[in-house]
């Protein structure tokens, strides 16, 4: 039999039934407007989840003894999307048998930001921080150990210094043309050199944002200059005074440093396979 039209168009007014909210999925009934206030606690409670204060995060190292702890430090971040798509690639790209394992991202600024606008605002700012979550898919990963986001109100050379007390090895992730060729600043060598030890059980990453190379303190802080092999173009004589580093194609932040995680996680295979 029919249904008359009125019964319909009152239902459609009412909207969806309890019965029918309940087996939507998650991810839909948050993006209902009827959930903004349940939505905002959820994101919150993910920034929570994946944020630990330094303090943890060695906390953490120290209480760990087995596995394998790898941080990536990005000096001066602009863009949300690169540190997001960072930390998804982090906690993909673990170590084999490193369920147990330690995966951070560090977020610092050696230079923040001097506008006006922004002069009284903390860096990276809570909304910065708020995309970095979303990015990164957080709600959506099931992996024994995600990536944690870390932010250093102090700046990067104390958060180093104290890692490479912990032990870790500190490797510099640069343009080849940016990297300091003499003392007192570390070997350069590429980035699968058979050399550069990253199958060490603790190693951190650390790179420049994407509007600036790595500060001098910082590379000579170090252990080694890395790059990753790519075309090059010729600097003439006039460019060469000048320091150009932007003549020679670059690869973006975040696929620099997932090369460089996945690179890790090669030699780490390649080293348990043995």
């Amino acid at each position: 039999m029919r249904t008359p039209a009125w019964p319909l168009a009152a239902a459609l007014l009412a909207g969806p039934s309890p019965t029918w909210l309940a087996h939507r999925s998650p991810s839909v009934w948050q993006r209902s407007s009827a959930s903004g206030a349940g939505k905002e606690s959820h994101l919150s409670s993910l920034r929570r989840t994946y944020r630990w204060t330094f303090e943890e995060l060695l906390k953490q190292c120290r209480a760990q003894h087995g596995g394998t702890q790898t941080c990536v430090l990005i000096d001066g971040p602009l863009h949300a999307a690169n540190v997001g798509c960072i930390m998804r690639q982090a906690a993909v790209l673990q170590p084999p048998g490193s369920e147990d394992g330690i995966s951070a991202v560090l977020l610092a600024a050696s230079n923040p930001p001097k506008e006006a606008k922004v002069a009284k605002a903390s860096f990276p700012s809570e909304k910065f921080l708020k995309n970095v979550v979303r990015i990164s898919l957080a709600e959506r990963q099931s992996l024994p150990s995600p990536t944690r986001l870390v932010t250093l109100s102090q700046g990067p050379l104390p958060a180093l210094r104290a890692l490479r007390e912990e032990g870790f090895v500190l490797v510099a992730l640069e343009n080849l043309e940016a990297c300091s060729p003499s003392e007192p600043y570390p070997a350069t060598v590429s980035l699968w050199n058979l050399q550069l030890p990253l199958n060490a059980p603790r190693l951190a990453f650390v790179a420049g944002g994407e509007a600036q190379s790595l500060q001098l303190d910082l590379l000579q802080l170090c252990d080694w200059q890395s790059y990753i092999p790519a075309a090059r173009c010729p600097l003439n004589v006039k460019e060469q005074n000048v320091g150009e580093e932007t003549h020679n194609p670059t690869l973006n932040l975040a696929h620099a440093v997932v090369i460089a995680l996945y690179e890790r996680r090669r030699q780490l295979a390649s080293q348990q396979d043995a």
